[in-house]
């Protein structure tokens, strides 16, 4: 076990390894949907583009409309359990599934109901950690979740190659889904009791009663009251007739998610594109294309940890433009790689690049919890990380299906060429505004 979960174990609400099994199962499914649907279903291509992308739009519709929704919600424990459960309810009946339409509708559930539990676990931990720890906490978290979404690829090329070899197993596919909604339902237990005691409370939530000492009832709801009506912004403020469109764009959270959601559409791009070309271009297998997408994951995962203790050192919008700028190098890398003679070096080539894109993956997953919250009173703090895991998520969608699109009508560099631009101009969004 990792130091740092055993430390948590020790010491504070231990939700890191519970994030990981929801990000393992969440991961695998997200694939195993494709691979069940194309064996047991018989869906042609164009119908499984469509199912690719039905878990996804539910992703996105399910955090944005769940962030909408904060004002109104406290971060809680049986919020936590009965996200988990929801999640594991259309990944069970998943296993049950016999027509397309069906596995359409399970596979919009299945993102709705994951967009809770994804954002929900750095909601609820932000609302118990000091401020001075936050950075550390967003770098576990991101860390987790790129392991976990590792193990649940692993686990399910290992599953898939062994279970039809076992007699007790029927359908390698249905038994997986089974396997991983059991695990959401562990999850969901293990979240359950590791989230009791008096741990679980809100962070800040005794200050304001152990500094009122001896007044009355009467004065302390006046105190508490005055501290959440307190204005965030001076009471008289420019009219909005008064701004001009730029000073309007200039506002932080508005820039930071458009900045944002162009990144992630330039990186669904190029990851899409660099898949597309191995499989065509190269002509690599099934296993071996799984191989680079688990380097990318596991690079991706030995970089979030870390992340938080380089925090001290530089800013953590600093180091999320650090590696964008590394990433949008190595993407540009890989456009060449096309105009080379084709090799057995291009493969390795290709993984190096790749990795390079993992750990900038890696610190940017957990930098991006951190300036999203940054500057931001805590009441705000779920609405940001939800609005933030729907923009990621929707934009990067998107990405990959214009690389598809492109892919066919330009060619492999012509795509990475344009994600490149379109994450140039996030990163100087983010950086001019």
């Amino acid at each position: 076990m990792h130091r740092w979960v055993r430390k948590a174990t020790r010491g504070g609400i231990n939700l890191y390894p519970f994030y990981g099994f929801s990000h393992a199962s969440f991961t695998a499914v997200d694939s195993l949907i494709l691979v069940f649907a194309a064996g047991f279903l018989s869906g042609d291509t164009r119908e499984l583009g469509l199912l690719d992308s039905m878990d996804n739009i539910g992703f996105t519709v399910g955090a944005l409309s769940f962030g909408l929704l904060t004002s109104r919600l406290v971060p809680s424990r049986p919020l936590l359990a009965v996200g988990l459960i929801l999640t594991s309810i259309p990944v069970l009946l998943f296993a049950a599934s016999t027509t397309l339409w069906m596995a359409f509708a399970l596979s919009l559930l299945v993102g709705v109901s994951a967009a809770v539990p994804n954002s929900l676990f750095p909601w609820y931990l932000s609302a118990r950690t000091p401020a001075s720890r936050w950075a550390e906490v967003c770098g576990k978290l991101s860390s987790v979740a790129a392991l976990g979404s590792a193990a649940g690829i692993v686990f399910s090329m290992t599953w898939l190659a062994l279970a039809p070899r076992l007699p007790v197993v029927e359908g390698a596919e249905p038994s997986l889904f089974l396997l991983f909604g059991i695990a959401t339902l562990i999850a969901a237990l293990g979240v359950w009791q590791g989230t009791r005691g008096p741990r679980n409370k809100l962070r800040g939530s005794g200050d304001v009663l152990s500094q009122s000492g001896g007044q009355s009832l009467l004065s302390t709801a006046r105190t508490i009251a005055e501290a959440v009506t307190k204005p965030l912004r001076p009471a008289v403020a420019p009219s909005y007739a008064q701004l001009s469109p730029l000073s309007a764009f200039r506002d932080e959270w508005m820039v930071f998610s458009l900045s944002y959601g162009l990144l992630f559409l330039g990186v669904g791009m190029s990851f899409t594109a660099t898949m597309i070309y191995l499989l065509h271009g190269l002509e690599i297998s099934g296993p071996g294309l799984f191989a680079f997408v688990l380097l990318f994951r596991v690079v991706s995962w030995s970089t979030a940890s870390p992340t938080g203790r380089w925090a001290a050192w530089f800013s953590p919008l600093r180091l999320y433009q650090m590696a964008g700028a590394w990433r949008l190098l190595a993407v540009m890398a890989l456009g060449l790689v096309a105009f080379l003679p084709v090799g057995p070096w291009s493969l390795v080539l290709i993984g190096v690049l790749l990795s390079l894109c993992g750990a900038s993956g890696g610190v940017q997953g957990a930098t991006s919890l951190m300036t999203a919250t940054d500057q931001m009173p805590s009441r705000y703090h779920g609405m940001a990380i939800f609005l933030l895991s729907g923009v990621s998520n929707g934009a990067g969608a998107a990405g990959a299906l214009l690389a598809g699109l492109i892919a066919q009508a330009l060619g492999f560099p012509a795509v990475l060429a344009i994600s490149g631009l379109v994450m140039g101009v996030a990163l100087w969004l983010r950086n001019r505004y």
